[in-house]
């Protein structure tokens, strides 16, 4: 969470999932209503009775399981029609049944005057459900943009020409295409999250761009912590800490939710600790706890007096055992001498991605003078197959239980990728997000006999 070179990605309490959200307030204090309708059919080749009556058509609350926000049965025809209710503007779970079985889920976007229509021809186990209205066409685009991205990545990746520089442009590509659904689904949730997700996507390619276009979101979108974090970072590494403070104050004045208050509150604690300013971060810290008692947000302030506490350069490290890919095991002692470059990281990050170049030519260039101990974080199988399988040294493993194994919370470990430099068993430097570059400099420092940072 909270690191010296580079600072922790907090915790995303206003949640974003390319594939389910429900977050943003809507413009009645009441919920927002929307109206979908539309046809449930058979295949001739399945049922040709052309009798259609009887099916469900249900949409529910983000969990799936809780509230109903609408419900409708088809007539002969398979025609239904439904007012939907919902306490938030967002993306909701639809599912298609008869008789008790589910035969279709999809989802919708739920906002405040969207009428939306579908024609379902039963049965369609592999497509994805379409729902045509300018909301839901605007988060289709947003997935198939990011689908697109994810494919490129990954080609890239396979392709065995995979560079920063290559994987820079790639990025700045596609940012644009995200960015540009805002033009063509003015004020939706889908270009919300595309334009979001867009300025994500250039910290640390193009820092000048992020700080302009992340001043024109709206504090309604669903990722305005994301973006007020990758705003901050990237106003630090242009100006400095002054700049980064002031630019997340003056987006925070901007938000009107407490939820959304108190997560661009903890991007100051995070600022603070981010220049080594730590009684300031302290302070910073526990006037979230005080501000937002009983809120996850308490606890995530909490979380940050304890690295700050226990995690700081000059503390001991603690001490921990992993089952290494090859079915080894491998024991961290903090008593034990020599150098350590620990690393927490997801194989699919685009930050680890993008650094793993470098991080790999220093691996092959001072693997005899500095274990490199990787561990992933995601717990799939084929994914670390697939990343691991390339890997030919260093000390390679997979936390099973993620972010919540016992390794990852001794290390305080809330985002990614997450690194720790140790000398001796003693915490040297930390470096959290896109921090290969101070990594490298500290490595090359120590090797060489001088001291990091």
């Amino acid at each position: 969470m909270i690191g010296t070179n580079s600072v922790a990605r907090y915790l995303l309490l206003v949640v974003v999932a390319w594939l389910g959200i429900a977050g943003c307030r809507g413009p009645n204090e009441d919920g927002v209503r929307s109206r979908l309708e539309g046809f449930v059919t058979v295949r001739p080749d399945v049922d040709s009775t052309r009798e259609y009556r009887g099916f469900e058509v249900l949409v529910a609350s983000a969990d799936g399981r809780a509230d109903t926000l609408g419900y409708a049965t088809t007539d002969s025809t398979g025609f239904f029609s439904m007012e939907l209710l919902a306490p938030e503007r967002g993306i909701y779970p639809v599912f298609f049944s008869r008789r008790g079985a589910v035969l279709k889920q999809g989802q919708i976007v739920v906002a405040e005057g969207d009428s939306a229509s579908l024609n379902l021809r039963l049965p369609d186990p592999v497509r994805p459900l379409i729902i045509r209205s300018k909301e839901n066409a605007a988060w289709l685009a947003n997935l198939n943009s990011r689908a697109v991205h994810n494919r490129q990545l990954l080609e890239l990746i396979q392709s065995g020409d995979h560079s920063a520089s290559s994987q820079a442009a790639m990025l700045r590509q596609n940012a644009q295409v995200l960015w540009s659904l805002a033009e063509q689904f003015p004020g939706t949730i889908g270009a919300e999250v595309a334009a979001a997700e867009s300025v994500t996507m250039l910290e640390g390619i193009d820092d000048s761009l992020v700080t302009r276009r992340s001043a024109s979101l709206s504090p309604e979108s669903p990722a305005y912590p994301q973006v007020v974090r990758v705003a901050r970072r990237s106003s630090a590494r242009l100006y400095g800490l002054d700049s980064s403070l002031a630019v997340v104050r003056r987006m925070m004045n901007r938000a009107t939710e407490p939820e959304v208050r108190a997560a661009i509150m903890a991007e100051l604690v995070v600022a603070y600790v981010d220049s080594n300013q730590l009684d300031p971060a302290v302070a910073e810290a526990k006037r979230l706890i005080e501000s937002h008692e009983n809120s996850d947000w308490a606890a995530w302030a909490r979380d940050a007096v304890y690295e700050i506490e226990n995690l700081m350069p000059g503390m001991a490290a603690p001490a921990f055992e992993a089952v290494t890919w090859t079915g080894g095991e491998y024991v961290f002692d903090p008593a034990a001498t020599g150098m350590t470059l620990l690393e927490f990281f997801e194989p699919s990050d685009e930050t680890y991605l993008r650094e793993r170049s470098l991080r790999d030519t220093l691996m092959s260039t001072l693997g005899g003078a500095v274990t490199f101990v990787s561990l992933s974080v995601d717990p799939d199988r084929d994914l670390n197959e697939a990343f691991f399988d390339t890997r030919t040294s260093g000390v390679n493993a997979v936390l099973p239980m993620g972010l919540d194994d016992p390794v990852a919370r001794a290390f305080n470990v809330k985002a990614l990728p997450k690194r720790f430099l140790i000398r001796d068993g003693v915490i040297v430097g930390k470096y959290t997000g896109p921090a290969i570059q101070s990594v490298a400099e500290d490595l090359i420092a120590m090797a060489s006999g001088r001291p990091a940072g």
